[in-house]
């Protein structure tokens, strides 16, 4: 739902802001500065309140579930312990394990999927930081030359594409987030046994 957010909404927000930015510069007529500026405020913002919303959410889920999964853990055992009888309490110990085992392939599964995200998103970052560099060197060589418009011109694209850099970088964070909170509800229930 998070990143449904940042693509249908803050994305666009930012490339128009960069849409109304270059008209800035290369038109006499029209000065939309003021507007670019509020929409890419107001993109800086709503990630900000995307990101804190998203920590609080899962934060409170992680809790959650892990008592809920906590009291279920013990009541199997109990159950099992209680209502069957000779071997009632080898089953219990066994359903024990059986919990301990999964809780190992599950954080063994979780950090493979936290290497995976980080490979997914570790390309694209580097490409949107290497044009922005690419923009800025640009816009300080050609400033010297005479051309203040253009120059100025590129360094507002480097800005905005550092918007960019800014907003993968969140739903990045955020899944990171995610599989890290999903991780830490499994271990606290280990620890709740």
């Amino acid at each position: 739902y998070f990143s449904h957010i940042v693509r249908e909404i803050i994305i666009p927000l930012i490339f128009f802001a960069t849409v109304l930015t270059l008209i800035n510069y290369f038109s006499p007529h029209f000065k939309l500065k003021r507007l670019a500026d509020l929409l890419r405020d107001l993109s800086i913002w709503a990630l900000g309140l995307l990101l804190t919303v998203f920590v609080g959410i899962t934060a409170i889920q992680g809790i959650t579930g892990t008592v809920a999964d906590a009291v279920g853990l013990r009541a199997a055992k109990l159950a099992t312990g209680t209502f069957i009888p000779v071997v009632g309490k080898m089953l219990s110990e066994a359903v024990e394990t059986a919990a301990g085992v999964s809780l190992l392939l599950k954080n063994s599964v979780t950090i493979t999927g936290m290497l995976i995200l980080l490979f997914i998103t570790a390309f694209p970052l580097l490409k949107l930081l290497s044009l922005i560099l690419i923009y800025k060197v640009a816009s300080a060589v050609i400033q010297p030359l005479g051309d203040t418009t253009l120059g100025d011109c590129l360094n507002a694209m480097g800005n905005c594409l550092a918007l960019v850099f800014g907003a993968v970088a969140t739903v990045s964070l955020l899944f990171f987030i995610a599989i890290t909170v999903i991780m830490g509800a499994g271990n606290a229930l280990l620890m709740l046994r």
